[in-house]
């Protein structure tokens, strides 16, 4: 699992880079060849939240054979504080027999009860890994990105 997580931090190293300039993170799987060879795919869809069930299609079967992959992609809950941002990092390693775990960065973290379900975006993860950030962390995170539309217009909240 050491190799997958090595994995995990490489692609989730080019998915903050890819937003602290200013892109949208597109669900990404990155994988390793049995040869070691390290690539990356983009799961762009018309929705983000179809982008992710391609990645985690992807993810389940398999199809380039690779030893290790990793599906990353941006989420968040909504809380009374308003808006917690994360980044969820699902990894696997198909040479160990049902070795995946799922992390999570997150800004707040809250207890057990306090978020509405039908608040949490991208409902089914289960995350077996959370980082919080410190509040110094989270004050200083150049990733995000807002533009949030008027309370009266209705429309798409985008990053």
């Amino acid at each position: 699992m050491e190799a997958a997580g090595e994995l995990a931090g490489f692609f989730a190293a080019h998915a903050v880079w890819c937003v602290s300039d200013g892109e949208v993170l597109i669900p990404l799987v990155g994988y390793e060849t049995l040869e070691g060879q390290r690539l990356m795919q983009r799961m762009t869809a018309e929705r983000i939240e179809d982008g992710v069930a391609e990645g985690k299609a992807w993810m389940a079967a398999n199809p380039e054979l690779a030893a290790r992959a990793v599906l990353i992609f941006d989420a968040f809950v909504t809380l009374e504080s308003g808006r917690t941002d994360a980044l969820i990092v699902l990894l696997r390693d198909y040479t160990q027999a049902a070795a995946q775990v799922t992390i999570a960065e997150v800004e707040e973290l809250v207890e057990p009860g306090e978020i509405d379900p039908d608040a949490v975006h991208l409902p089914g993860i289960f995350v077996q890994r959370v980082i919080a950030l410190t509040p110094g962390q989270a004050a200083d995170k150049k990733i995000e990105q807002r533009t949030v539309s008027a309370p009266a217009a209705r429309g798409t909240v985008s990053r």
